[in-house]
């Protein structure tokens, strides 16, 4: 099972604000959806982290 978190727990986290993380996500989403082997790379990697 992932662990997910929400925005403002990664706001407090991080000590940053709420639109960066927000806008962060996004770029994070769309750079996926751009380059399919970044994507695919990210997913090999997160399963590594999988219990």
């Amino acid at each position: 099972m992932v662990q997910q978190y929400s925005l403002e727990e990664i706001r407090n986290a991080l000590g940053i604000s709420y639109s960066a993380v927000s806008k962060s996500v996004a770029s994070i989403k769309a750079a996926f959806e751009r380059d399919k082997v970044l994507k695919k790379d990210y997913e090999i990697l997160n399963s590594q982290f999988k219990m």
